[in-house]
């Protein structure tokens, strides 16, 4: 938080201040009873990597060929009002790999686009130790639109806001840590990754 900001300024606008890159994300999360019918063939493998002892998560993404299309460092933080607030870097393929190089707990998916209706969404297709997770994200621009009534077919329940569905926990699940020194015998970096990822 800068140190320039005056006394008496509100707590909004210094977050406002020491949040200045980042963006507000409005997104909900459902998980469905099977894979929809309807998927698309293409997909992107998405290999994410939360590095231990921060609220970092490393992504690389790639086509069904295996081409890489994207490199980046995402940090997303919880506020206690219950907004979300994301940054990304994009990176090249050489600070990739220097990234890549810390103890991290690593899971890997499949994600899929599903339109439905109106709505778009991110079918995400998971194989945590022999049990298939599937689970589709929807985004918007406001909270107005977030909160508007969704439905899929195969829709169980929504947990967005169920610890045991954030991508740090299924990575857990995963028990995909690559032989990563040190993953998760400190509480406090355990408990940290729960809250940001």
């Amino acid at each position: 938080m800068s140190s320039d900001i005056p006394s008496g300024v509100s707590e909004l606008h210094r977050w406002a201040e020491y949040m200045k890159y980042a963006r507000q994300e409005y997104e909900r999360k459902f998980l469905l009873s099977a894979r929809p019918s309807r998927l698309s063939l293409t997909y992107r493998t998405i290999d994410d990597r939360y590095l231990i002892g921060t609220s970092l998560r490393l992504r690389l993404v790639s086509d069904e060929r295996g081409h890489v299309l994207t490199r980046k460092l995402n940090q997303k933080i919880r506020r206690d009002d219950g907004t979300t607030w994301i940054t990304s870097i994009y990176l090249s393929q050489q600070e990739y790999r220097l990234i890549e190089s810390l103890p991290a707990i690593c899971s890997t998916m499949r994600r899929y686009r599903l339109e439905c209706d109106t709505r778009c969404f991110a079918v995400d297709v998971i194989d945590a130790s022999g049990e298939e997770i599937v689970l589709a994200e929807v985004e918007a621009d406001s909270q107005a639109e977030i909160d508007a009534d969704v439905s899929l077919p195969e829709m169980v329940r929504e947990v967005t806001s169920e610890p045991a569905f954030s991508g740090y926990e299924i990575a857990l699940r995963m028990n995909s840590r690559h032989a990563q020194p040190g993953a998760t015998d400190n509480p406090d970096d355990a408990q940290r990754l729960r809250e940001d990822h």
